[in-house]
């Protein structure tokens, strides 16, 4: 639980729940994941579902603080070539661009590997008799090209983050008056108020 605590005139702490900040840091939070999954859909990336039903924020408050962190679900080990994508070694021929460009990720020698690519291709349905030969012609075309960047974590949480600062303090100051309320004597409150 997170609180906010303040000393009276006598010494004696008053206390009071931040209900409002934690409301401010969840919403952030909701708002990252929601906004997440849009760009995912957008750029179809909801194959399986497994990063879409697993994409979820999480918070614990505590006594002494708060844990707040993104899961991804059986998506921890990919969500962030999905989300960087992975820049192609180049050496295709034909139309289109290379992709990731600007990424972290990058391909050399080796391609995805085909346990990857398969199940998405007989769940596609394509490849007719052959899906192995298909499924090796998308992992040779990934390393030539990469996968192209999402940024659905990076995005979301830069764009929300902006907004962050002026919510966090309306629902501190929301929180402060709530404790403010607690204090016993009326000239106390006035003088606590004026020296904030």
């Amino acid at each position: 639980m997170l609180r906010l605590r303040l000393r009276d005139a006598k010494g004696k702490f008053l206390s009071a729940d931040m209900t409002e900040s934690r409301k401010v840091i969840e919403t952030f939070g909701e708002r990252v994941v929601r906004d997440g999954i849009n760009i995912l859909k957008f750029n179809n990336k909801e194959s399986t579902g497994n990063l879409i039903n697993g994409y979820k924020f999480n918070s614990k408050f505590t006594k002494n603080g708060a844990d707040i962190n993104l899961s991804f679900g059986l998506a921890t080990f990919y969500w962030k070539y999905i989300d960087e994508g992975v820049r192609g070694a180049g050496g295709y021929k034909g139309r289109g661009k290379l992709r990731g460009a600007g990424s972290f990720f990058g391909y050399s020698d080796k391609q995805p590997p085909l346990s990857a690519i398969l199940p998405w291709v007989k769940r596609q349905g394509i490849g007719g008799m052959n899906p192995e030969s298909v499924a090796f012609a998308i992992a040779l075309s990934i390393k030539r090209r990469g996968l192209t960047r999402t940024q659905f974590v990076t995005r979301p949480i830069e764009d929300n983050f902006k907004r962050l600062p002026d919510k966090v303090v309306k629902g501190l100051a929301i929180d402060l008056d709530t404790l403010l309320e607690k204090l016993p004597d009326p000239m106390m409150k006035a003088s606590v108020k004026i020296g904030i």
